[in-house]
């Protein structure tokens, strides 16, 4: 069974978690968007490269080569990659953590709700150190904070109303 302050670590986990996992979700969407958008930028422009080299036109030839070039290089530097595939794992590994916190939330009188509650706070503890090398967006993050409120505020009512 857990103490009064265990039940609140317990919700602010479940709360936290669920930020964090629609967070890093978006974060994972939007490091792909802008891969993709290199990518087919990068290829429109080598493209172009070839058709203005077929045309014969020199100037315009070196313009969309340096587009191509500052495109592709933008592509391997930015490594949105792999930041998109860091942002998906994170977005996982926090998931998984709601749902345990979600388990513990559902039956707190359990003998091993502590041990559990002990376990959860230590893998959110490890995956926020995870999260360090990526850059924050702190209104992103505000934006899915006031929208887990709102949820969580729902939730809260309806429970009190059965």
């Amino acid at each position: 069974m857990l103490t009064d302050a265990q039940i609140r670590r317990v919700w602010e986990g479940l709360f936290g978690a669920n930020v964090r996992a629609n967070y890093f979700a978006e974060l994972s969407r939007k490091y792909q968007s802008r891969q993709k958008l290199a990518t087919w930028m990068s290829l429109f422009f080598a493209s172009g490269v070839v058709g203005t080299l077929l045309l014969r036109i020199p100037e315009l030839s070196i313009g969309v080569s340096l587009l191509a070039t500052m495109v592709s290089v933008y592509g391997v530097v930015a490594q949105n990659c792999k930041l998109a595939v860091d942002s998906a794992d994170l977005f996982t590994r926090w998931s998984t953590l709601a749902a345990e916190y979600e388990a513990i939330w559902e039956n707190v009188w359990a003998d091993d709700a502590a041990a559990r509650l002990q376990i959860a706070d230590e893998k959110a503890r490890e995956t926020g150190r995870s999260a360090i090398p990526l850059p924050v967006n702190q209104k992103a993050l505000m934006r899915w904070y006031e929208h887990m409120e709102r949820e969580f505020a729902a939730r809260g009512s309806e429970v009190a109303a059965a």
